[in-house]
Parts: C-alpha cells; sequence; structure tokens
C-alpha cells in the first residue's frame, strides 16, 4: 500500500506529505519503505502517522499453473511469446517443468540444460510430452577417428 506521512513526529527519515509504501506490522504498527519491497524498509512507525492513499496491491501477481490448466512437474514443450524482450531464449522449442507461477526452461526434452526460470505467462503453445512418446532423431554424420599406432619405449630412472 501507499500512504502519505502525515506527521513526522521527530523522526529524522520521514519527511511530512512525502509518499511512501508501508507494509501491515501487528495491530498498531507498519513498516515503512521507499521502495515497494517489504525487505528494504526502513523502520517499523504507528499507524496514525500516515494517510493511506493507495489501498490496492502494488506487485504484479502472475497466474498459478492451477490457473492456466498446467500440471506441476510435467514436462512440456514450449514456445517464446512474441515481443517479450526480457527473454533471451534462443532456440525455437524448448521444454519446461511447471512450478506455481513460473516455469524451469531448459534446452533439452532431458531437462539437463537450464535456460532459465521464467513467468508461465512469457511462454506459450504448451504441449504435454509422454514418457512413451519417442525422442525426435536428429541424424548425425559420425566422426571417422583414424588411430595411429605408436611404439611405447620403457625409460629407466636410476
Amino acid at each position: 500500500m501507499k500512504a502519505i506521512c502525515t506527521d513526522s513526529e521527530g523522526s529524522l527519515q520521514l519527511i511530512e506529505g512525502k509518499e511512501y509504501f508501508i507494509f501491515p506490522h501487528g495491530d498498531d504498527h507498519v513498516y515503512v519503505s521507499k521502495f515497494d519491497n517489504k525487505s528494504s524498509h526502513f523502520g517499523a512507525y504507528r499507524k496514525e502517522l500516515f494517510k493511506v492513499t493507495d489501498r490496492k496491491d502494488t506487485t504484479a501477481s502472475y497466474p498459478t499453473s492451477e490457473e492456466l490448466g498446467l500440471k506441476k512437474g510435467v514436462i512440456y514443450k514450449v514456445r517464446k511469446v512474441p515481443g517479450v524482450k526480457a527473454l533471451s531464449l534462443t532456440e525455437e522449442i524448448h521444454y519446461a517443468k511447471c512450478r506455481k507461477t513460473h516455469a524451469l526452461v531448459y534446452r533439452d526434452r532431458d531437462c539437463t540444460r537450464l535456460c532459465g526460470q521464467y513467468p508461465l505467462v512469457w511462454l506459450s503453445d504448451y504441449e504435454e510430452l509422454y514418457d512413451n512418446e519417442p525422442e525426435p532423431v536428429i541424424e548425425e554424420t559420425p566422426e571417422v577417428l583414424i588411430e595411429t599406432k605408436k611404439e611405447w619405449i620403457q625409460t629407466t630412472l636410476f
């Protein structure tokens, strides 16, 4: 919540008329912060010193996996939502394991090469993968190894 300080009550950190973020702390007190983060508060003050200006939650909330119809722990084949610049996924198709509001995104189907953790809404085209589904075959030309025969000579040190 946002609130304006109505009385600094002798505090050097509070400025009357300035807007702060406040977070509940018990029945009669609030944590006061210059930032929208409870962990960055600079003190606990009485509620009477502030007039609430904005009651809505200022933190952005993402939809949960249940709201999107996704199962936790299941591997999905996903694509990046076009236009999301914060997402640094280079390949077209990735694999994701859903959590509550985010997904762990991997480069490979075995989920061994982690790309990062991203909100579920930044990914699209969720396609559930099943264990019996065959892995796509990628044809590669085998490398030919040429063995050379070397003779080893044993030397004595003493």
